[in-house]
C-alpha cells in the first residue's frame, strides 16, 4: 500500500464500544500477544485514576474505510472545523461510526469494562480497510507506540526474524535488546540449528513470548545445544499435535493459555485431568477460538499428552539443571587443555567432546547406585551418555557447587568429604566400565576412596501433594525429594510405568531424559549377571565383583525398555468420572522465578580432583 493511502483525518472522541480490534498485521508474524492479566492490572489502575485524554502518548490509531470519510467529516462539522477543534485541544465526539484499531487493546478492554458507555481518544485515518492487516505502513505504526508492558524478548526474537538483518526495522528492534542479549542473540546465530528451531516456535505466539535471551552463552558454554535443539523439537511436536497444525489456532494461542497448561500431566495425573478440563470449560484457555467442536478437539489432544504440557518457561528451568550435570561432566571426565580449546572454539558440544575420547564396549546400563547390568546388542555411546548424564543429574549435589533447592524453614543438605569424594571417584569408575577413557578418568577412577553410600531421608509430605504445584516440577530438584531422586534415578526405573493417577518425582525425571537425552533402547542380557564398582579397590578392572541380584532389586529385567513418549501408560482421555476435587473456577496460573547460574567460572574444579593438562584420549605416561 502506498503511504499517500494513509491519510490523517484528525483527533476525535470514539465510544469504546464503537472500537474492535483488528488481529494479524502484517500477517501476523511476531504480533503482541493479549494479556487479560494485563487489563486487569490497567482496569484497577483506571478505576484509581482519571485518565488524561489530552495527553497524546494515551491516543490510539484508529481507521475508517475511505468510503466512509464523507459521512464522518459531516458528523463532526467538516474537515476544517476538525482541525480548528484539534488546534485548541477540542477532540468531536464521533458516535454511531465503528473504528478500527490495532494497538492499544488492553487500555479499551479496560475502559470498557469499568464503563461501556466511556469514550477514548482516537488519532482517525482514512485507508481501504479490506487492505489494513497487509499495510506496511499499519503495521509500523501498530508497533511504534507505547505499551502498558515491555516487550518480551521472545516478541522482540519474532520481529527480529521477521525483517533483514541491519535493515532500518531490524536495527530499531535489535537495539532493545540490552548488550548481554545481544550477546546471546549473536551465540544463537552462529548455531544454525538453534534459530531453525527456534523459529518454528514463533508460529505459536503464546509459546515463543516466554523466551529468555540472558542464558544462550551459557547453553553454548556447557555444550548442551544438542539436547537443547532435543527440547526445542519436543516442545513444537507436542504444540503442533494439540492444534493439528492450524496455523489459525496457532496463532490464537496466548501466553495465559501456555501458563494455564503447561508442566500438566493430564493423561497420568487425575488432578491435572479435571484441572485442565476445568480451565477449559471455564474458557479461560484458547479463549479466542469459539467453534465448540474445534475446542473439543483441542481439550482430547491436551488430554491425551503422554508426558507434561512442554514449554520454553520449563525447558529454560531444565537446561540450567542439565547445565549443572554437564559442568561436573566436564570437570570429571574432559581433561582441562581440551575443555580450553571447546571453550576457545564455542561450537564443541558435550556430547561430541565424550564421544572423542570413548571406545566401544560392551554396553551395562545402571540399576542401582554402581552396579551395573550387561545389555544386548552393540556398543551405544548414547546410551553410556544417558548413563552418565542420569548419574550426574541424580547425585548433583555432591559433585557441583549448587545444592538442592531449599525451601523456607527447611535444613541445607549437609554433606560429608567422603560422601564426596567416594561420589566423584565412583563417577569416575562408570565412565570408564562404559568406555570413556582419557588420563583425568584413569587418575580419577584410581584413588583410593570408600564405597558412596549417600544418607537416606524420608519424605514427610506425601510426593503427589509436593509435586502439586507446577514450579517443583521443573528445573533443580528441592532439597525434599533429593532422596527420592538417589533412589529412582536409573533408566530402568525411570522408564517403567509408574503409579496411574499421580506425579512422581521419577515420572518427572523421565520426561526430563525423554525430552532431553537421546533416544535408545536396550535389552537386558540375562545370562550374565550384574557387575558392581561401588567399592574401595583401585582399579575398575580389578574391581568387578560378579554377583546375582539382590533381594531389592525392583527393576524387570525381562523387558525391552525404550526411551520413547510412546510408552507412557495414561489415563482414558475420554473418562471424566473422577473421584478428585474440581479446580477453583478461575485457576490462577503459576508464577515461575527465574534461575540463573553465573557466568563466571562456568566450568569448576571440584576440590578433590585437579585434572592433569592431558590430551582428550592420551594414556597417562603415554
Amino acid at each position: 500500500m502506498a503511504h499517500e493511502a494513509l491519510v490523517l483525518l484528525g483527533v476525535v472522541q470514539v465510544p469504546v464500544a464503537n472500537l474492535y480490534f483488528v488481529r494479524n498485521i502484517g500477517g501476523g508474524v511476531g504480533e503482541r500477544q493479549h494479556s487479560k492479566r494485563q487489563a486487569q492490572r490497567l482496569e484497577v489502575l483506571f478505576s484509581k485514576t482519571v485518565i488524561d485524554h489530552e495527553n497524546h502518548r494515551h491516543w490510539i490509531d484508529g481507521y475508517v474505510d475511505q468510503s466512509d470519510v464523507l459521512s464522518v467529516l459531516k458528523h463532526v462539522g467538516g474537515s476544517k472545523a476538525l482541525h480548528q477543534n484539534n488546534a485548541t485541544g477540542s477532540y468531536p465526539r464521533l458516535s454511531g461510526q465503528r473504528v478500527a484499531y490495532t494497538h492499544g487493546r488492553h487500555r479499551v478492554e479496560a475502559s470498557k469494562k469499568l464503563d461501556p458507555q466511556s469514550y477514548w481518544t482516537i488519532l482517525l485515518h482514512s485507508t481501504d480497510l479490506a487492505m489494513l492487516t497487509r499495510s506496511l505502513v499499519v503495521q509500523r505504526r501498530t508497533e511504534q507506540f507505547y505499551y502498558e508492558e515491555p516487550y518480551t524478548d521472545g516478541f522482540i526474537y519474532s520481529k527480529l526474524r521477521e525483517h533483514l538483518v541491519d535493515s532500518s526495522d531490524y536495527n530499531s528492534w535489535y537495539m532493545r535488546l540490552s548488550t548481554n542479549k545481544q550477546n546471546n542473540f549473536q551465540t544463537i546465530n552462529k548455531h544454525p540449528d538453534v534459530p531453525k528451531a527456534l523459529d518454528r516456535l514463533i508460529d505459536f505466539p503464546g509459546l515463543i513470548d516466554a523466551l529468555k535471551l540472558g542464558n544462550f552463552r551459557k547453553y553454548s558454554a556447557w555444550g548442551l545445544f544438542s539436547e537443547a535443539n532435543m527440547c526445542l523439537g519436543h516442545i513444537y511436536g507436542e504444540w503442533s499435535r494439540y492444534t493439528r497444525g492450524n496455523r489459525s489456532v496457532q496463532r490464537c494461542l496466548t501466553p495465559q493459555t501456555v501458563e494455564l497448561l503447561e508442566g500438566r500431566a493430564p493423561a497420568v495425573s487425575q488432578s491435572d485431568h479435571e484441572w485442565v478440563r476445568a480451565v477449559f470449560r471455564a474458557r479461560l484457555v484458547f479463549s479466542e477460538i469459539t467453534d465448540q467442536q474445534q475446542r473439543n478437539e483441542l481439550e482430547r489432544g491436551i488430554l491425551g499428552t503422554s508426558g507434561m504440557i512442554p514449554s520454553l518457561r520449563l525447558f529454560q528451568a531444565n537446561m540450567l539443571y542439565l547445565g549443572i550435570a554437564a559442568q561436573i561432566i566436564w570437570s570429571l571426565l574432559v581433561p582441562s587443555e581440551f575443555r580450553k580449546t571447546a571453550k576457545g572454539e564455542g561450537s564443541t558440544t558435550l556430547q561430541s567432546a565424550l564421544r572423542e575420547c570413548w571406545v566401544e564396549t560392551e554396553p551395562y546400563v545402571e540399576i542401582r547406585e554402581g552396579e551395573f547390568q550387561p545389555v544386548l546388542g552393540p556398543p551405544s555411546f548414547d546410551l553410556a551418555y544417558n548413563t552418565v548424564m542420569v548419574a550426574a543429574l541424580r547425585q548433583f549435589a555432591y559433585m557441583a557447587r549448587e545444592g538442592p533447592k531449599i525451601e523456607r524453614g527447611e535444613p541445607a543438605l549437609r554433606l560429608s568429604t567422603d560422601d564426596v569424594n567416594s561420589c566423584e571417584s565412583l563417577f569416575q569408575r562408570r565412565a570408564k566400565l562404559l568406555g570413556f577413557r582419557n588420563c583425568l578418568i584413569e587418575q580419577g577412577a584410581a584413588k583410593p576412596a570408600i564405597p558412596f553410600s549417600p544418607e537416606k531421608h524420608v519424605l514427610e509430605l506425601g510426593e503427589d501433594g509436593f509435586l502439586n504445584r507446577i514450579e517443583r516440577r521443573c528445573g533443580r530438584p528441592f532439597a525434599r525429594v533429593f532422596p527420592i531422586i538417589q533412589e529412582d534415578a536409573f533408566l530402568p526405573l525411570l522408564l517403567e510405568e509408574g503409579k496411574l493417577g499421580t506425579i512422581t518425582e521419577a515420572f518427572i525425571l523421565k520426561d526430563l531424559v525423554r525430552s532431553f537425552l537421546p533416544h535408545c533402547s536396550f535389552k537386558f542380557d540375562l545370562s550374565r549377571r550384574s557387575i558392581h564398582i561401588n567399592g574401595p579397590a583401585l582399579e575398575v578392572e580389578q574391581q568387578l565383583v560378579h554377583s546375582g541380584h539382590g533381594e531389592s532389586m525392583s527393576v524387570d529385567l525381562s523387558r525391552e525398555v525404550n526411551m520413547d513418549h510412546n510408552s507412557y501408560h495414561i489415563l482414558d482421555v475420554e473418562s471424566t468420572g473422577m473421584d478428585v476435587d474440581t479446580p477453583m473456577a478461575s485457576p490462577v496460573a503459576p508464577m515461575f522465578e527465574d534461575e540463573d547460574v553465573p557466568m563466571e567460572d562456568l566450568f569448576f574444579e571440584p576440590a578433590s580432583v585437579q585434572p592433569p593438562a592431558f590430551g582428550l584420549i592420551d594414556a597417562c605416561g603415554g
